[in-house]
């Protein structure tokens, strides 16, 4: 006869760290009370967030790593849309507060140059985002911050770059792993 925990059963395990909590056996949580799955996912938002950021990060590395692992590919979507647009948010507040850089050695823009980028951007710079999901992207989400795209149109066009590219990568890995798994 198998044990309980051999059948999945829930099985009360005492650890130093965590007097008095149960585990369910097998679960590969870290910790009580962490549900499988969720400290990746945690992992995801923060890498998400971050590369959406000046900060130099890479959100498709942790992705593929988690799909590949057998997580929901919706919730890893969802996940790091979310986390992902919330940081081109911060980049775009970044770039509002740019203009008190106006007229020192660090501001990109002459007097000339600003009001040629604000014409640019006025005809192409909000469909622009809709790259805010490539390489360069965050200085596109920053220029339209700059430029003080109104944030609705901002968010909405963000989220939808951002949202397209996580479910693009999704299904790209799907099929790449559907090609590689064994006939059965």
């Amino acid at each position: 006869m198998k044990s309980a925990s051999a059948r999945g059963e829930r099985v009360s395990r005492r650890a130093p760290h965590a007097p008095g909590r149960v585990f369910r056996a097998g679960s590969g949580a870290v910790r009580a009370g962490c549900r499988p799955g969720m400290t990746g996912l945690a992992g995801l938002a923060i890498a998400a967030f971050l590369a959406a950021t000046p900060l130099p990060m890479n959100s498709e590395l942790p992705f593929l790593a988690l799909q590949g692992l057998g997580h929901d590919a919706v919730a890893l979507v969802l996940v790091a849309s979310v986390a992902n647009t919330l940081g081109s948010c911060v980049t775009y507040w970044c770039g509002m507060q740019g203009e008190r850089l106006r007229g020192g050695r660090w501001f990109p823009f002459t007097g000339a140059g600003l009001e040629r980028a604000r014409g640019w951007f006025s005809r192409y710079g909000r469909w622009s985002l809709l790259l805010s999901w490539a390489p360069g992207g965050d200085l596109i989400v920053a220029l339209a911050g700059l430029m003080r795209l109104p944030f609705a149109t901002f968010l909405a066009l963000t989220a939808l770059a951002k949202t397209g590219r996580y479910a693009a990568l999704a299904l790209a890995a799907a099929g790449i792993g559907g090609a590689f798994s064994a006939p059965g």
